[in-house]
């Protein structure tokens, strides 16, 4: 479990907790908001967004290139997407990950960063799943 982001998720509920105490009676009622409760809910939603301004947490993207073997059009045809992945390619960030890629000399015309479902309500705001490309992504991880 990461500790990080158990601070931070404590930290959020705190801040909506006290959001929520805060504002709870009537309007009218100005003994019904406590000035050091707002206080102490202004310090605590800076202390929430400063921990998530510092989160180093990346998006769990797969780095898929074109080439003459795999055609980018293969990666937005299917509507199942399954992937094989050895677990030593997993890279910690995007920092990681295009420094590896660059050792591979590799120069492909196209490089697409997927991180799971298209999803789009462009059109009359209804949720479209699959609109830019697979509806489901599954990995599959080898490796120990």
């Amino acid at each position: 479990m990461n500790l990080e982001r158990v601070v931070f998720g404590f930290f959020v509920i705190l801040t909506l907790s006290l959001n929520v105490a805060f504002v709870a009676g009537s309007v009218e009622t100005v003994s019904h908001h406590n000035v050091w409760i707002l206080t102490f809910t202004i310090i605590v939603n800076l202390v929430a967004i400063g921990l998530k301004l510092g989160d180093r947490s990346q998006t769990g993207a797969l780095l898929l290139a074109s080439g003459p073997d795999n055609p980018v059009t293969l990666t937005f045809l299917g509507e199942t997407h399954f992937v094989v992945l050895r677990r030593a390619d997993i890279c910690a960030g995007f920092e990681d990950m295009w420094a590896r890629w660059r050792e591979t000399g590799l120069d492909p015309r196209t490089v697409n960063l997927v991180t799971g479902p298209s999803r789009s309500a462009d059109i009359g705001q209804t949720l479209q799943l699959g609109a830019h490309g697979p509806v489901a992504l599954h990995v599959f991880l080898l490796g120990e």
